[in-house]
């Protein structure tokens, strides 16, 4: 795995952003002493790294939908932390069955990018993604509301592009969409280089 992650300084607190190469997914990790938040975790040596390096005891984890792109590091988290895992009941019940967590579309449009650019991602599918059940700690339909170290994480339902996909707000200042559209902002809906 290659080290891919941007920080962001806000004034309260730092913001990491982790991209998944496979597939440029966004991961982001936040922390306070020996707390951290991480949305939609995926396979990172860097998060690794950076959870040791901050002494990480505890860790609660945000994800904004099911999609295997957005859940594959769960398991890990979950061995080796004290974990929290919050998301949609849909997400959950998703997550709960192996046979929702395979790379099969990921594997297709790996497919499709390596045919476009010459690449040869799809290989590397293998070692980032075995079928793997996550189960959920937290579990709500529409909205919920959570504080997490004297933050506010509002959560809401907001189907579409699967049906358990939720967008987070982080004390009214963040938004985690996942894979969400946002109204007046420019969306790429397909392969880089195709008209």
């Amino acid at each position: 795995m290659n080290k891919k992650y941007k920080k962001y300084k806000f004034p309260d607190i730092d913001v990491y952003r982790f991209e998944f190469f496979l597939l440029d997914s966004n991961m982001y990790f936040l922390y306070e002493n020996e707390s951290a938040l991480i949305v939609d975790p995926h396979l990172s040596d860097d998060l690794i790294l950076l959870l040791e390096e901050k002494k990480i005891k505890d860790v609660t984890v945000l994800l904004t939908h099911e999609h295997p792109d957005h859940t594959s590091g769960v398991n890990y988290i979950q061995k080796n932390y004290k974990t929290c895992i919050i998301c949609e009941e849909n997400c959950s019940e998703s997550i709960s069955e192996e046979k929702n967590n395979r790379p099969t579309l990921i594997s297709f449009i790996l497919s499709e990018k390596d045919k476009l650019e010459g690449t040869d991602i799809l290989s590397k599918v293998p070692m980032y993604y075995r079928p793997y059940i996550c189960k959920a700690d937290i579990i709500f339909k529409e909205k919920l509301k959570y504080t997490w170290n004297k933050h506010d994480l509002i959560f809401f339902h907001t189907p579409g592009h699967s049906k358990g996909s939720v967008c987070i707000t982080l004390d009214d200042f963040f938004v985690f969409t996942g894979d969400s559209l946002c109204e007046n902002l420019p969306v790429i809906t397909r392969f880089k280089g195709v008209r």
